[in-house]
């Protein structure tokens, strides 16, 4: 497909083994800014997708709640999906520079994680259906993605680093490398699972009620730390005064150090 931008045809084509959409539309953006046009038909149509979903939504719904015509809609973008993927690359490009920033810092490795979920919960909270797409677009061509993270830090670079500082805080008899893919691919799926199992949750369990799922999700952020702890050695985790849920015997206002059985002051207190 062609998407036009400041008077320009930018071609976005389809198919290939060695081309993804997702990757398309990173170099797409990073040659021409989000407009203020852009911006508003990303705002309408995020709302569009989080009413309706993907499925059944239309270029007309967006067109109808961004206020222009569907001409004027199609002058950006021709399909629904790909302006959700867009949407998917404007809200990356949002989020690295954060989670360059954490995981580049000198907190400890737990400490890093707690940032990481504050960021990935806000944007997320925002565009729920991104981790469906994210994970779709990965599973096309992971390389989309290390395009983006390339533009934010150098990817081997920051393995090494967080080899070097990091790898002999967990809990785990595995190669450095190995173990923290462990730790971050728990934690990314903590993050995302319950955004993929939305419906299931808002008919099961919160039934229906917006508000109890934004509720659900502040609250995980101190059930993730508390199951991760569980990954690090004894002592470990102790800097990380976040995880807000106590323990059967600790005392309130504080948390059970589960690397060192020791408490901490609570987040909450």
């Amino acid at each position: 497909m062609s998407v036009k931008q400041n008077g320009h045809w930018f071609c976005l084509e389809r198919g290939g083994a060695s081309s993804s959409f997702l990757h398309q539309t990173a170099t797409f953006h990073h040659y021409f800014a989000v407009t203020n046009t852009e911006s508003t038909i990303f705002r309408a149509a995020q709302e569009v997708f989080l009413e309706k979903g993907l499925d059944n939504a239309s270029m007309g719904d967006i067109a109808r709640q961004a206020n222009i015509s569907r001409p004027a809609l199609n002058y950006y973008y021709r399909t629904k999906e790909a302006l959700f993927r867009a949407i998917l690359v404007n809200a990356i490009e949002e989020i690295l520079p954060r989670i360059a920033a954490a995981v580049t810092s000198d907190e400890p490795l737990l400490a890093k994680a707690s940032i990481i979920i504050d960021h990935y919960h806000q944007i997320l909270l925002e565009n729920p259906l991104l981790p469906r797409f994210f994970i779709v677009e990965i599973q096309r061509d992971p390389r989309a993605l290390l395009v983006l993270l390339e533009k934010h830090s150098n990817v081997e670079d920051l393995l090494v680093r967080l080899q070097q500082r990091h790898a002999g805080e967990l809990l785990l008899n595995l190669p450095p490398r190995a173990a923290l893919a462990h730790f971050f691919t728990t934690l990314y799926g903590l993050l995302f699972f319950p955004f993929l199992s939305k419906p299931i949750l808002d008919a099961c369990v919160f039934n229906d009620d917006p508000v109890a799922f934004h509720e659900f999700v502040a609250g995980r952020k101190d059930v993730i730390l508390r199951m991760l702890s569980a990954l690090f050695k004894p002592g470990a985790a102790c800097a990380v005064p976040a995880v807000g849920l106590p323990g059967p015997s600790t005392p309130p206002g504080q948390v059970e150090c589960h690397g060192c059985e020791t408490a901490m002051p609570s987040a909450n207190n």
